[in-house]
């Protein structure tokens, strides 16, 4: 017997209205949002979260097309806003930091939806996307950063550009060499720390990280797991 379909989000819109461009950027797409219709205690627990594409490729639209964003928001009981960045190398690092943090602003001040303001955010994202969400964080003020609850990476990318699993399974995995990784980083320009983990921010809020056994991008989970508990 076929199994059962997973129960969907709803929908509630998505358009480029402007509300949380960058100053000086281009507008993003950054009001694609689902919610499940459920009030957990009373306080809108939301997410925010980015996709992958290694920060030169790829867009929101396709984390909306593949039902994540939907899985979310059911599993959760979360609002979940799907948003975009610029990409490299036409828009060099900062300007995916900057855009990140231009987007949670935007959720947090209640600009994107007319929703209940948020009482807890957690950031999240996948491949590449998880640097940015760990960027916005960075980049955010006390005030900011006392709203976010967590962190979620997916199989995140963190600047290592040479590793024993990207040695080993890198090589069966398109896009996911060690060169692929080496270049995808030199194309986000001088500004980007050679160690990455220096754009973070050490002593944040609660990193959950999840790592896939045969996924070449793990070992930058550990490395970033090993830094976070040494503080």
């Amino acid at each position: 017997q076929p199994a059962a379909p997973a129960p969907a989000g709803r929908y509630l819109g998505g358009n480029a209205c402007g509300c949380c461009d960058p100053p000086g950027g281009p507008p993003l797409c950054c009001t694609t949002f689902w919610c499940p219709c459920v009030v957990v205690g009373q306080l809108w627990h939301r997410i925010v979260e980015r996709g992958g594409g290694g920060t030169v490729m790829g867009s929101a639209a396709e984390h909306a097309l593949s039902g994540v964003m939907d899985r979310f928001a059911v599993d959760c009981s979360a609002v979940v806003f799907n948003v975009d960045y610029r990409l490299a190398p036409e828009h060099p690092f900062p300007a995916q930091k900057v855009d990140a943090l231009a987007a949670v602003n935007a959720v947090l001040s209640g600009r994107i939806a007319r929703l209940p303001r948020p009482q807890r955010l957690i950031l999240a994202g996948d491949s590449a996307g998880a640097a940015v969400a760990m960027w916005a964080e960075a980049g955010a003020p006390p005030a900011v950063r006392s709203a976010v609850e967590r962190i979620i990476s997916f199989y995140g990318a963190f600047g290592l550009r040479d590793s024993d699993s990207l040695r080993r399974l890198g090589p069966q995995t398109p896009g996911l060499s060690a060169a692929d990784m080496a270049g995808m980083y030199a194309r986000l320009g001088p500004a980007l720390p050679e160690d990455m983990r220096q754009s973070f921010r050490a002593g944040g809020a609660p990193l959950t990280l999840l790592v896939a056994g045969a996924d070449p991008l793990a070992d930058d989970s550990r490395t970033l797991a090993l830094w976070c508990a040494d503080g």
